[in-house]
């Protein structure tokens, strides 16, 4: 290919010849050590690899800028552990309300939506809502509403949305103000307070963004669980399932 060997003419280390396959010569034309892996000779820096500069690093000792070494990871542990730890001692399962649990099982059509983290919460919500209140419901990537969720909003749909990350806090905005424009209702879970009107409203605690799917997860495990018990279904009994699987 021409274009490669123009591009790799300049570097006089570079063997060319034909089945060479990429390997560094040395000055006696024998490959260098590891040259059958295409890789440059010890002590050498790969000509092809396009240096990156890290930023928010110190300079090395020789002075080049983004070589310094990373942040220590004692330090990094250090304070996750402590945030961690504030987080355990923080922690408080409340109830979920009674208002709001009791409007749940009136509802015909009822999907979880989340971003990012809260998707993977979504999923969860929707899964135990299934699995011990027998209601068919959907979790949804928020950003896929307009792949054929929204045809399904009406007034008789319950969208439940959980917001615990503060960089998206606009684009679930957007997605509530959607779902309303149809009909829809929402119960919104969430330790901001959003520029919108909804329905319900629950409230979280304010934690790091990445405990926050354990306080959002308890809470749809308790919607769960008091929708089974309004019914009447005993949630340690779930129908048509079972504890292995004996079939494929």
């Amino acid at each position: 290919n021409g274009r490669l060997q123009q591009r790799y003419a300049p570097h006089a280390g570079y063997d060319r010849r034909p089945g060479a396959r990429g390997r560094f010569a040395g000055a006696d034309g024998q490959a260098a050590a590891g040259g059958d892996f295409g890789l440059p000779p010890r002590g050498k820096p790969d000509p092809f690899e396009t240096p990156v500069e890290r930023p928010g690093l110190p300079p090395a000792a020789g002075g080049e800028p983004g070589a310094g070494a990373e942040p220590d990871a004692g330090v990094r542990g250090r304070d996750c552990e402590e945030d961690f730890k504030k987080f355990v001692l923080k922690f408080c399962i409340k109830p979920f309300p009674d208002e709001i649990q009791n409007d749940v099982k009136n509802f015909s059509k009822i999907f979880f939506v989340g971003r990012g983290q809260d998707f993977v919460s979504s999923l969860e919500g929707a899964l135990k809502l299934k699995e011990i209140a027998y209601i068919n419901c959907l979790g949804i990537a928020a950003g896929e509403l307009k792949h054929g969720t929204l045809a399904l909003v009406d007034e008789d749909t319950l969208v439940i949305v959980i917001s615990t990350q503060e960089s998206l806090k606009e684009k679930i905005e957007n997605n509530i103000q959607e779902i309303k424009a149809r009909g829809g209702k929402i119960l919104l879970l969430s330790q901001f307070e959003h520029n919108v009107d909804v329905e319900y409203f629950v409230k979280l605690s304010d934690f790091d963004e990445e405990f926050m799917p354990i306080e959002s997860i308890v809470y749809l495990q308790q919607l769960a669980l008091a929708t089974a018990l309004d019914f009447g279904f005993d949630p340690d009994k779930p129908r048509n399932l079972a504890k292995s699987v004996t079939v494929e």
